[in-house]
């Protein structure tokens, strides 16, 4: 399968609610994809709006690793653990991130959560 139609089609499918049918998808395209960290962090999305954090988590901690800089994959790795109450975890994931990369989201998270 074509990584950017797989990638079409799954966005389409996550857009309709049907995160089921969009991570089925996704992880056969990752297992023909297994370098892009485009589409584990699809995936993680994927299992984050069916309540898979655990999944979600591992999806999303892959995409890092494959592109620490890809801001969306840190932020949904961040509220992924944020929401299992791993907040200490939550934290070093920002503080990971803004020691490569600015997050304008970030910072916005940071001010709520000082004021």
């Amino acid at each position: 399968m074509n990584k950017k139609s797989g990638l079409i089609e799954a966005s389409e499918h996550a857009n309709s609610g049907n995160f089921e049918a969009a991570s089925k998808l996704l992880e056969q395209l990752l297992k023909e994809y297994s370098d892009s960290s485009l589409v584990s962090a699809s995936l993680a999305n994927a299992y984050w709006n069916l309540e898979r954090l655990d999944d979600a988590v591992t999806y999303y901690k892959l995409s890092i690793s494959l592109s620490p800089d890809f801001e969306q994959a840190s932020l949904g790795l961040f509220h992924c653990l944020w929401d299992q109450g791993e907040k200490d975890e939550a934290f070093e994931e920002i503080k990971r991130f803004m020691l490569i990369a600015d997050s304008e989201e970030y910072r916005k998270i940071i001010d709520e959560i000082n004021e």
